[in-house]
């Protein structure tokens, strides 16, 4: 399957817009993934200090964003954030196919149980594993849309459609004090409690391994 897609321009667009939102919902986090394939087994994450990212990065393939996108580890904790409980059963640090597949799986099945979802990208975690960027753009925009209240798209994605952009998604202030690690990220960030000022944070972030 191969989604068409928005113009180049809305694309950028959309995918700032996607970038905010998931940073305000802090699910994004500074990771370098031990190589283990290992489940949560209850609503209690596993002991690690994982830093949340306070500032969006700049483009949705950035490696704090793309390989969690891809293994499904970040698709499980934005549905677990919307939805206020964390999915279990979940591979926190998936490192083989199909330990992704899982994740992707389980992420999609708990959209499909909500009404009013669109439908459109649900079936294509072969898809969003592989990183087609236009349907797994497609398929964030379709979750932003369901938990702000904006009804579902008619349709997949055509040339010459306007993707739903959200301004003021809540993000927190950049130039805030520093905020303690949280529990249960996807792996172990550059030091707990270390938090950089926004004009120092990517310049200083360490790349995390591809799984």
């Amino acid at each position: 399957k191969k989604a068409q897609g928005y113009s180049a321009a809305h694309s950028r667009q959309l995918e700032a817009s996607l970038l905010r939102w998931m940073t305000s919902l802090g699910v994004l986090y500074m990771t370098d993934p031990p190589a283990d394939d290992t489940t949560t087994p209850t609503t209690t994450p596993p002991s690690s200090s994982a830093q949340v990212i306070h500032v969006p990065p700049q483009h949705i393939e950035s490696p704090f964003v793309f390989p969690y996108l891809r293994n499904g580890t970040l698709l499980c904790d934005l549905v677990g954030a919307l939805e206020g409980q964390r999915l279990t059963g979940i591979f926190r640090h998936p490192k083989i196919k199909g330990t992704c597949m899982s994740n992707l799986h389980k992420a999609l099945n708990a959209l499909r149980h909500r009404k009013g979802m669109s439908k459109w990208y649900l079936d294509m975690p072969e898809e969003v594993y592989a990183g087609d960027k236009a349907i797994i753009l497609a398929l964030l925009e379709d979750i932003h849309r369901h938990y702000n209240g904006v009804p579902a798209r008619a349709g997949p994605v055509q040339r010459g459609d306007t993707p739903y952009v959200d301004l003021h998604p809540g993000a927190p202030d950049t130039a805030a004090a520093p905020q303690p690690p949280v529990e249960g990220g996807r792996g172990v960030g550059p030091g707990p409690g270390a938090v950089l000022p926004a004009t120092e944070l990517w310049a200083s972030l360490p790349c995390p391994s591809k799984f």
